[in-house]
């Protein structure tokens, strides 16, 4: 299970790399106002592939141990997504004609592409985790990153269009679909082996889970549009580049766990392994929180010198703001999303989180039309960080109502909290001592000092506290120098 999480979490990482990569050239490369452009043209994508393809996915995901004719089931889930792919579609050329904005047809095949292709990548995602192949993962992770840095770079310096830059990102997000090796969301499917009655099941399972997904990821997005119409779309560009960095890194941890642990907790649901699957869960609880809480501790330390060094100078400064409230949003919502409402997934009660995710969704609207006009994207980002703290609160309150217990490993946290409490005593003595130093050179150094010094430090007490993990990976290393030590 570790391994697999470390496979997957690799693949992850590289992708945010690369995704990082993609900011930092893009920011500086296009206007703010293409820049605002392109990450709300993201964002919707991902609000569509919520509102028209999650439930299927998802689906999938939790029907995948329960239904042994997987020829049926996949054939059923492939055409179900492909009809939700063309109403996502059909919906999104309604709006942008609508709209009444001129757009070019490049651009409207361009976002039509990447909207389609990001869903059907997502269903390709599910299909190789429920397969356990984290290594043709990590593979096609690769391939759609490299794909979509390489061929909008490529096709602006060509034309210097934003119109083509967008047609190239549409398709790049299905070229890489379309190779071979990665065709497994299509294997072995056909059309007379779809199944109504599993279409049934998984619409009965999916579409309020899809609903309360939909919510959480307006939850994420309606900062954004609000912080537009009442202040521009440049004003979104530095916003958003520091929000998706920061959701970006967290979310790259939290996903690679859930991909590792998720499937065989279901499986242990579905053979009524109760003591096994709680003893699971609580060592995926304590491993989520060991790598996702210092990691946005350390995030929000150095958002300034992660923003200066990445992002264009027109929009460092917002950026930084933003990077630096959305590390603590970004681990709520993941909190929430991979954590909590993996129960109300496994027992079937996906439609519990919608009330959550309403309250969510007000409190961030309320907020963001209060704060918005006197702090401007700042205003907004506390406006998320308030909506997202009240979701989790909210969900994991909700969550002791469901059948079964979870066993919290409470002593391991406590040294995790105190180990996360030193490791921020020591970024912050390294904020203060270097406070007004500025430049390139200053950044990069003060980032490389901050980046190994809380790495140092917390690993360091986990040690001292005897941490059972940490005590693990202690006695495997000394195990394999001895093994390698000439007699």
């Amino acid at each position: 299970m570790i391994r697999a999480s470390g496979i997957y979490m690799v693949g992850r990482a590289l992708a945010a790399l690369l995704t990082i990569a993609s900011i930092a050239i893009f920011s500086r490369l296009l206007s703010p106002a293409d820049y605002g452009v392109y990450t709300l043209t993201i964002t919707t994508s991902a609000l569509f592939n919520a509102l028209f393809c999650t439930w299927v996915i998802q689906s999938l995901f939790r029907m995948y141990a329960e239904v042994p004719d997987r020829v049926r089931l996949q054939s059923s889930g492939l055409f179900a997504l492909l009809l939700s792919a063309v109403l996502s579609a059909l919906s999104a050329l309604a709006v942008i004609l609508l709209s009444g904005r001129p757009i070019t047809a490049e651009m409207t095949i361009g976002m039509l592409m990447l909207l389609t292709g990001y869903s059907v990548y997502e269903y390709s995602n599910v299909q190789l985790t429920l397969q356990r192949r984290p290594a043709l993962f990590v593979q096609l992770q690769l391939a759609k990153l490299l794909l979509t840095l390489a061929l909008p770079l490529a096709a602006f310096f060509v034309s210097r269009r934003f119109d083509h830059f967008m047609f190239a990102l549409g398709l790049a997000y299905w070229l890489p679909l379309l190779i071979p090796r990665f065709l497994t969301w299509a294997e072995g499917v056909r059309v007379r082996h779809v199944d109504r009655a599993i279409l049934g099941h998984l619409a009965r399972y999916g579409l309020p889970l899809s609903f309360s997904i939909l919510l959480v990821q307006l939850g994420t997005s309606l900062d954004r549009y609000i912080l537009g119409a009442k202040q521009g779309v440049d004003a979104v560009a530095g916003y958003a580049a520091g929000a998706d960095l920061a959701i970006f890194s967290i979310g790259m941890m939290a996903s690679s766990l859930s991909q590792a642990f998720y499937p065989r907790l279901l499986e242990l649901h579905s053979a009524q392994e109760d003591e096994e699957e709680r003893q699971l869960y609580s060592q995926y609880i304590l491993l989520f929180v060991g790598l996702l809480l210092p990691s946005a501790v350390g995030l929000h330390f150095v958002a300034d010198d992660l923003a200066w060094m990445i992002t264009g100078t027109a929009i460092r400064a917002d950026a930084a703001v933003s990077l630096g409230l959305f590390a603590a949003t970004a681990l709520l919502i993941n909190m929430k999303s991979f954590v909590v409402d993996l129960r109300y997934q496994i027992a079937k009660r996906t439609a519990l989180p919608i009330v959550n995710a309403g309250v969510m969704i007000g409190l961030l609207v309320v907020g963001c039309f209060v704060l918005i006009p006197i702090y401007g994207g700042a205003g907004a980002a506390w406006a998320s960080l308030i909506a997202a703290a009240a979701g989790c609160t909210i969900a994991a309150l909700v969550s002791t109502r469901l059948p079964g217990t979870v066993s919290l490993p409470l002593a391991d946290l406590g040294k995790i909290a105190v180990a996360v409490t030193a490791m921020a005593a020591f970024l912050h003595g390294i904020d203060r001592w270097s406070y007004g130093a500025t430049g390139w050179t200053v950044a990069l150094v003060r980032l490389a000092v901050q980046i190994f010094t809380g790495i140092a430090v917390y690993c360091a007490i986990l040690v001292a506290t005897n941490f059972g993990p940490a005590r693990h990976a202690l006695s495997r290393v000394f195990a394999f120098r001895a093994r390698r030590r000439p007699l």
